[in-house]
C-alpha cells in the first residue's frame, strides 16, 4: 500500500533556481554595500570643518571636493568587484542550467 504525501504548491517566485538566488543575493549586497559607500560622502564638509588639511595647504572646498573623489573611487571599485563577481556567477548559472528533456509526444 503506498500513501501519497500532499504536496504544498510554491509560487513561481520561491521556485527559482539556487543559482538565481545566488544572483540575487549578490546584487543586493553589492548594492547595499553601494548605497552606504556612497552615502559615506554626505559628511564631507563637517570631516573638513573638524579635521582641516594639514598646515591649511589646502581650502575648505578644495578638502570637500578631495572627500567627494575618494568616494567615488570607492564606489567605482563596489561597482567592478560587482561586476567581476556577477560574470562569474553568471557564468556559473549558465553553465548549470537544466536541460531541456525530450520525450516522446503521443500520438
Amino acid at each position: 500500500m503506498s500513501t501519497a504525501v500532499a504536496v504544498k504548491p510554491r509560487g513561481r517566485f520561491f521556485r527559482l533556481r539556487k543559482m538565481t538566488w545566488a544572483l540575487i543575493v549578490w546584487s543586493a549586497l553589492w548594492l547595499l554595500l553601494g548605497i552606504v559607500g556612497g552615502s559615506s560622502g554626505t559628511s564631507a564638509a563637517s570631516y573638513c570643518d573638524t579635521h582641516g588639511s594639514p598646515r591649511g595647504s589646502i581650502g575648505r572646498q578644495t578638502c570637500i571636493d578631495a572627500y567627494h573623489t575618494g568616494t567615488g573611487i570607492g564606489v567605482f571599485l563596489i561597482v567592478v568587484l560587482w561586476f567581476l563577481g556577477f560574470v562569474v556567477l553568471s557564468l556559473v548559472w549558465f553553465m548549470s542550467r537544466p536541460r531541456d528533456v525530450v520525450r516522446a509526444q503521443p500520438v
